[in-house]
C-alpha cells in the first residue's frame, strides 16, 4: 500500500494558532492483516495549551481500538474506534476543555486487503476519490450533524478499485488545489514521481498556505493475491560429489585445480539461484 504525506508550511500555521498532522498505521501482527491500514488527518484552529495534544490523542485512541480485536470485521472495528473517539471528546467537554469545538477538522479512513473502505470525518475536511481521471467527493453523503457527545456522527462503507487514489486534505489546501487544477493532474498521474512533480510545480502557490494532504494509493489487486513458488535448491552434498567426479576427469593429476573448479561452480550456481529467487519475489 502506498501513501504520500504532504505538510505545507507548519511554521506559518503556528503563527496563525493552527496545528495539523497526518497519521498512517499498518498491521503490526499477522492476525491484524485482515483489518488493513488506517489513515488519519487532522487540523485544529485557535489552539490553546489544553488543546495542543488533541490530534495525537485522537489518532492513538482510534488506532488502539481499531486493532484491539483482530477477529472483528473492519467495519465493526471502525465503528468502535469512532465511539471511543467520541467518548474521549465528550470527556474533554466535561472537563470544560471546549475551545476545540467548531475548530476541529479530522478525517479517518480504513482500507482492507479486499479493497473495502470505511471513512468518516469531522468539520470541513475533504475526502476525494480520484478514478479514471474523474474526481468524486466521497464524504458528501455523511450526515455531519454532531453534538458535544457525538463529534464523529457517522461513517460510510464502500469499495475502491485498482488504479483509484484517495485524497484527504485540510480546507485551505483543498481551496488552492481546486484553484490550481491539482486534483485533475493527480487523477491522471500514474507514478509517484509524477505526483511529486505536480506539487513541485505548484510550490509557489503552496507557499502562501498551511495545511496537509494525504494521498492513498491502493496496490494492484494482483500483488495482494500473488503466490510465489520457490524452486527447490539441490542438496550440496550430491552436487559436490558430481562436481568432484567431473573435475577429476578434466584434471586427473591436479587436486588443487579440481577443488577450485568445484568451489567456483557451486558459488556460481548459488548466485544464479539467489538471482532467480529475487526476480520471482520482486517481479
Amino acid at each position: 500500500m502506498k501513501f504520500l504525506e504532504f505538510h505545507f508550511n507548519p511554521k506559518l500555521a503556528k503563527k496563525k494558532d493552527i496545528i495539523f498532522d497526518t497519521f498512517c498505521f499498518v498491521p503490526e501482527k499477522k492476525e491484524e492483516k485482515n483489518l488493513g491500514y488506517l489513515y488519519l488527518i487532522g487540523q485544529l484552529r485557535n489552539i490553546l495549551p489544553k488543546t495542543k495534544g488533541i490530534l495525537v490523542n485522537l489518532a492513538e485512541i482510534i488506532k488502539n481500538e481499531y486493532y484491539k480485536f483482530p477477529d472483528r470485521k473492519a467495519s465493526e472495528s471502525f465503528k468502535e474506534s469512532l465511539e471511543k473517539a467520541n467518548e474521549f471528546l465528550a470527556q474533554e467537554v466535561r472537563k470544560e476543555n471546549v475551545s476545540w469545538l467548531g475548530n476541529l477538522n479530522f478525517g479517518v479512513i480504513s482500507l482492507t486487503p479486499d479493497f473495502s473502505i470505511n471513512l468518516s470525518k469531522v468539520g470541513n475536511l475533504k475526502i476525494l476519490l480520484l478514478r479514471d481521471g474523474e474526481i468524486f467527493n466521497i464524504a458528501e453523503s455523511i450526515n455531519f450533524e454532531s453534538s458535544p457527545t457525538k463529534i464523529f456522527p457517522n461513517f460510510v462503507k464502500g469499495k475502491v478499485s485498482q488504479g483509484d487514489k484517495i485524497l484527504m486534505t485540510t480546507p485551505e489546501v483543498f481551496q488552492v488545489f481546486d484553484q490550481e487544477g491539482v486534483f485533475q493532474n493527480l487523477a491522471k498521474a500514474k507514478k509517484s514521481r509524477e505526483i511529486k512533480k505536480i506539487f513541485k510545480e505548484k510550490k509557489k502557490s503552496l507557499k502562501e498556505i498551511s495545511g496537509a494532504s494525504l494521498l492513498i494509493i491502493p496496490p494492484k489487486k494482483g500483488i495482494l493475491a500473488k503466490n510465489v513458488s520457490f524452486p527447490k535448491i539441490p542438496k550440496l552434498s550430491f552436487l559436490s560429489k558430481s562436481l568432484t567426479s567431473l573435475s577429476q576427469k578434466i584434471f586427473p593429476h591436479s587436486l588443487l585445480l579440481q577443488e577450485k573448479i568445484k568451489k567456483s561452480v557451486i558459488a556460481l550456481l548459488i548466485l544464479l539461484i539467489l538471482l532467480l529467487l529475487g526476480w520471482l519475489i520482486f517481479r
